[in-house]
C-alpha cells in the first residue's frame, strides 16, 4: 500500500510544529465544569468512532488512495492529542507506509502517546531508545520506559520486563535491585527462563545460594537445558558429595549437552577430562570437548588445551574416527558408565556459575499498526 507522495509532503512539511506532538488531549485539560466534562466525553466518543472507522477500513485492503484517506483521518486525530492515534503514526511513520520510512517522526508521536500512558507506544518508545531508532541510544531512557511498560497492562508485559532486566545487567546501571525484582515477577508468573537467571544471580549471593538452588531446580524440572547445566556443574562442585548426588549431577550436565547447551557440553567434557585414563571416560571427554569448540566459539579458547592433552591418552585413529562421528552430527548418546561412579572420585576443578548466563534474544516483534 502506498500513500501519495503529497500526503508525505503535508505530513511532514506542514505548518504546525513539533509541539503539536506534546499537546494533552483537550479531554485532560478542561475545568471540572459538568458542561465542558459532557463535552470532552462526547468528544472523546466521537474520536474514538472515528479510529475505530479508520482501523476498520485499514484492514479491508483498501486502495492507495484509500490508505491515503484512512491515514490523514488518523493524523487529524493525533493532532487533536488522541493517544492511540498518535501511536498509529508512529507505526506508519516507522515502517514507511505508503512511502520512506521517517523514525525520527516515528519518535515524536511515540513520545506524544507515551506520555498519555499508551502502553504499546511506551513499549516502541522503549525500543526507540534502546536500539537508536529516529534518535541517539539512551540506555537509561530505554529502562524507565521498558519499566513503565511492564507496570502498564499490555501484551508487552513480560518481555518489557526482560528487557529491563537485561539493561540492568548488561549496562550495571546501579539498579541491580530493579534487575532482581523484575526477574522474581516473571519468576511468580512461572518462567523458567527469569527462575534460572534468578537462581544463577542468588548462588553468586552466599547467603541466598540454597534459595538458587531451589529457583534452579524449578527451572530445570520446567525443562531449562540452561538450568540443567548450571544445576549439575553446581552438584558436582560440592564437598563430600553422595554417589547419588554426582550421578543426579552428571545426567543434568548430559540432558543439557544433549540438547545442545555450551555449558553443558564443556562441563560434561570436563568431568570426563577428569577420568580421561578410564578408555570410555577419555572418548566421551573428546566427543563432548569437541562438540563445545565446534558448536560454540567462545568456548574454543577452554576447550582446546584439554583435546590437546587428549592426544598422549587416545590413538590417532581413535581421535579420528570420534571426529568423523561428531562432523556427521552422531553425537555421543550414552549419559556415563554409571557403575564407575565412586563417591571417592576427585572432584573437578570449580565452574563459573555465571558462565553462560544467557538472556533471552532480543526480537523486535511485529504488532498491527492499529493497537
Amino acid at each position: 500500500m502506498r500513500i501519495a507522495t503529497s500526503f508525505l509532503i503535508f505530513l511532514f512539511c506542514h505548518s504546525v510544529g513539533l509541539s503539536c506532538f506534546y499537546r494533552l488531549p483537550a479531554h485532560a485539560t478542561a475545568m471540572q465544569n459538568p458542561q465542558k466534562v459532557l463535552a470532552q466525553t462526547l468528544l472523546l466518543h466521537q474520536q474514538e468512532t472515528q479510529y475505530t472507522q479508520a482501523k476498520v477500513a485499514y484492514t479491508a485492503n483498501p486502495t492507495p488512495q484509500q490508505v491515503e484517506t484512512i491515514a490523514k483521518q488518523v493524523y487529524a486525530l493525533a493532532q487533536a492529542g488522541y493517544a492511540p492515534a498518535q501511536y498509529t503514526m508512529g507505526q506508519f511513520l516507522r515502517k514507511g507506509v505508503g512511502g520512506v520510512q521517517q523514525p525520527v517522526y516515528a519518535r515524536f508521536w511515540y513520545q506524544a502517546a507515551a506520555m498519555q500512558q499508551h502502553a504499546l507506544a511506551m513499549w516502541q518508545l522503549a525500543l526507540c531508545y534502546q536500539q537508536g531508532i529516529g534518535g541517539s541510544v539512551d540506555t537509561l531512557k530505554a529502562l524507565d520506559w521498558f519499566e513503565a511498560t511492564a507496570k502498564a497492562s499490555s501484551p508487552y508485559t513480560s518481555r518489557a520486563l526482560w528487557n529491563a532486566a537485561t539493561l540492568h545487567y548488561v549496562q550495571q546501571t546501579g539498579r541491580l535491585q530493579s534487575m532482581e525484582k523484575h526477574w522474581l515477577v516473571l519468576a511468580a508468573m512461572g518462567d523458567a527462563e527469569a527462575k534460572n537467571d534468578v537462581g544463577i544471580l542468588y548462588l553468586n549471593t552466599p547467603t541466598k545460594a540454597r534459595l538458587g538452588v531451589q529457583y534452579l531446580q524449578q527451572a530445570s524440572g520446567a525443562g531449562n537445558l540452561i538450568a540443567k547445566a548450571q544445576l549439575g556443574s553446581w552438584l558436582y562442585q560440592q564437598p563430600k558429595a553422595k554417589p547419588e548426588i554426582l550421578t543426579q549431577a552428571v545426567l543434568l550436565m548430559n540432558q543439557s549437552a544433549t540438547g545442545g547447551v555450551g555449558l553443558g557440553q564443556y562441563n560434561l567434557g570436563q568431568y570426563y577430562y577428569q577420568k580421561r585414563f578410564v578408555p570410555a571416560y577419555a572418548k566421551l571427554a573428546f566427543s563432548w570437548l569437541m562438540v563445545a569448540k565446534t558448536q560454540h566459539p567462545a568456548l574454543v579458547n577452554k576447550a582446546t588445551p584439554l583435546l590437546s592433552s587428549l592426544n598422549s591418552v587416545l590413538p590417532a585413529s581413535e581421535r579420528q574416527s570420534l571426529l568423523k562421528a561428531i562432523q556427521a552430527k552422531h553425537f555421543p548418546k550414552e549419559a556415563f558408565p554409571l557403575q564407575i561412579v565412586q563417591q571417592q572420585e576427585a572432584l573437578p576443578m570449580r565452574f563459573s556459575t555465571m558462565e553462560g548466563f544467557q538472556f533471552k534474544v532480543f526480537q523486535q516483534w511485529h504488532e498491527a499498526d492499529f493497537n
